[in-house]
């Protein structure tokens, strides 16, 4: 997804009117006086130009989430699996980023052990874990607005430890090609602090 995001507005108003008038029985064509056109106000070139935008960039949030995956071991040929934990996921209503890793370590298997509510499978896009990027989008359906305890697990990602011993792969969150965007229930954007973590092959 590219950059929303999310909470753009785009208002188009088009208001049109038109009315005949009516032509008296009788007269012909010649007869009928052309209604007077009004001349255009004099333009004063020092007056500035007020530029107009129609979309709507919604206020910056003081709050910080905080997003952090964990470091692990794994031997090669095996299997992990990584949480995420969050900090002030505070009455949050949306979030999106992508989840990178090094596809020549690790290759994606699954994502479990969901935290948050309306969260699942369908919140993720593997489309492109050949690539070692996964992209993450989730919204709070209910529109309340979602509260969690610091150090909850929102989720864990699963992998297959394709790589050799001591080799090591970063577990991040990106901004590309699905970009960083949280909103919380004020519509205010919320600044995201990623903490990396890595998978090390033993």
């Amino acid at each position: 997804m590219n950059r929303i995001f999310f909470w753009a507005l785009l208002l188009n108003l088009s208001v049109m009117s038109c009315q005949a008038e009516p032509s008296g029985e009788g007269k012909s064509g010649a007869e009928e006086k052309a209604a007077p056109v009004a001349e255009a106000p004099a333009v004063d070139e020092n007056t500035p130009a007020v530029e107009s935008s129609a979309f709507y960039t919604p206020p910056i949030s003081n709050a910080v989430l905080q997003l952090a995956f964990a470091e692990t071991v794994a031997k090669a040929g095996g299997t992990v699996c990584v949480d995420l934990k969050a900090t002030q996921f505070t009455r949050l209503l949306s979030m999106q980023y992508t989840v990178a890793w090094d596809p020549a370590v690790l290759k994606l298997k699954e994502v479990a052990n969901f935290g948050l509510p309306y969260l699942s499978g369908q919140n993720f896009g593997a489309t492109r874990a050949a690539e070692g990027v996964m992209p993450v989008v989730w919204i709070d359906n209910a529109l309340k607005g979602t509260t969690i305890p610091d150090g909850s697990t929102l989720y864990a990602v699963c992998f297959e430890v394709i790589g050799k011993a001591g080799q090591v792969s970063p577990l991040q969150i990106v901004d590309s090609p699905t970009a960083i965007e949280v909103v919380n229930l004020d519509e205010e954007l919320v600044s995201l602090q990623p903490q990396a973590g890595q998978v090390s092959v033993e």
